[in-house]
């Protein structure tokens, strides 16, 4: 007859996994509007059964149950949509930036407008016309003249606006390559965590969730791919090549083109090879300089 201590026990067991079960859920509830954190689940498994001796099955034991384990708490997160989120928001980080580009533009040559540049056009043509009716007059010489001065320093003043703007987007490129080095450093960092924490049996799931979020904020600078590797690390590539790998990082930087101080490139450091892709916000900011903000 089975001891009574046995059945103790596997009370004992479902108590203990009801709780573990109700802290997880605490910590789901506690961390609902946590940026990047994952649901977790306590997956719960049968314990090992213990054998049981039967005069009726003779020499052979029965399997005795010795109540429920848990088997791991796991993250709940599909790699095909991180995968996806991380390419759409590239694309949404460099429509943004060419928006916000062309925003600023609109603002410098303010049309339609009292002040703007085609009110300026229409006062100096009317002007010509005005003289050429009555070229006689001094004051339509004069008007000609004062027209002729504004029309000038109206296009100085969009001159002006649009190369500040252009040196805006240059040091933004600027701030922008120096965040996604700082993103890859701090992933370099937990790769080392997270690798070993899997090395002792455990399953990081904080650690893994700040990583995945360190590289959905690195997506939207620059579009990434990335691999888990054997001892849970990642590696991040960037075309082709890896930015990070385990806790090593291959920085980017911006550099001028030849001598043209208005063609900038994003490269890996001590690379030849630029960076070319038509999403994340460096590609907007690149776009913006050199195709979006008109250079007179």
């Amino acid at each position: 007859m089975p001891s009574t201590f046995m059945g103790l026990e596997i009370a004992r067991r479902a108590l203990a996994m009801s709780q573990l079960n109700l802290r997880v859920i605490a910590h789901n509830v506690a961390n609902a509007s946590t940026p990047g954190y994952s649901r977790q689940r306590a997956e719960l498994i049968e314990s090992p059964p213990i054998p049981y001796p039967s005069i009726s099955r003779g020499a052979y034991p029965q399997q005795l149950g010795t109540g429920v384990d848990v088997d791991a708490i796991r993250r709940i997160r599909d790699e095909f949509l991180d995968e996806v989120i991380r390419y759409q928001t590239g694309s949404q980080g460099r429509n943004e930036t060419v928006d916000a580009a062309i925003g600023q533009i609109e603002l410098i040559f303010n049309e339609p407008g009292g002040e703007a540049i085609g009110a300026f056009l229409d006062d100096f043509f009317a002007a010509w016309q005005d003289l050429s009716n009555n070229p006689e007059l001094i004051s339509a010489r004069a008007s000609l003249r004062e027209q002729t001065i504004s029309l000038v320093r109206e296009f100085e003043r969009i001159d002006s606006g649009l190369k500040k703007l252009s040196e805006q987007q240059a040091k933004q490129l600027r701030i922008k390559v120096d965040e996604a080095n700082t993103l890859a450093r701090q992933i370099a960092d937990l790769n080392i965590q997270i690798s070993q924490v899997e090395g002792l049996g455990e399953n990081p799931n904080d650690l893994l969730d700040q990583r995945d979020l360190l590289v959905e904020k690195l997506s939207e600078i620059i579009p990434v791919n990335t691999i888990e590797q054997l001892d849970g690390s990642m590696s991040v590539l960037i075309g082709g090549l890896r930015m990070v790998e385990m806790d090593h990082v291959n920085e980017l930087e911006v550099i001028f083109v030849g001598d043209d101080p208005n063609h900038l490139m994003v490269r890996f450091e001590n690379r030849n090879t630029p960076y070319l892709d038509e999403s994340g916000i460096l590609a907007g900011l690149i776009e913006s300089r050199e195709e979006v903000i008109p250079v007179f």
